[in-house]
């Protein structure tokens, strides 16, 4: 799992040289805050009985987002943990992402890179995610789409 977080972090160093020489107006801070509403389908790999599920969390976010690059500090109000995401958005329509979670009143957490894609001109996001808890190793599968309900802060 280590190797597939260094190589995504290689990956998005080299997205990041691509869109170096973006303009002064797409280089401002902006700052959100709000909701994301989340249905996804969950493939557990590991799991035979149950391999498949249906959840629908809901995070809390706060979004720090310059030029093509998003930093997301969440709290999932149904996993009752705090995650942070680093996002790239490479083209258009179409972006990739790295995505670590902490356990509140637990030990262990969760870290996974994903691609998504623009829906409805932005109005919604399509994600595909591959990850793993960090204690037992076990891989999982999310699909799902991203409903913001956000304010922009500044």
């Amino acid at each position: 799992m280590k190797k597939v977080i260094i190589f995504a972090v290689v990956i998005l160093a080299g997205i990041s040289e691509i869109h170096a020489q973006d303009t002064q107006d797409t280089l401002r801070m902006k700052i959100r805050t709000g909701f994301f509403f989340v249905p996804q389908g969950v493939f557990q790999t590991t799991e035979v009985k149950n391999a498949f599920s249906v959840v629908t969390p809901l995070f809390a976010v706060f979004s720090f987002n310059r030029g093509h690059f998003t930093v997301n500090v969440m709290y999932n109000m149904l996993g009752n943990n705090i995650q942070a995401v680093y996002a790239c958005q490479f083209s258009k329509i179409f972006g990739t992402y790295l995505v670590s979670n902490k356990n509140v009143l637990t030990e262990g957490g969760y870290s996974g890179i994903g691609i998504t894609m623009d829906v409805k001109e932005g109005k919604a996001t399509a994600f595909c995610e591959v990850g793993s808890c960090w204690e037992p190793l076990k891989p999982i599968i999310y699909i799902g789409v991203i409903i913001p309900f956000m304010v922009r802060i500044k």
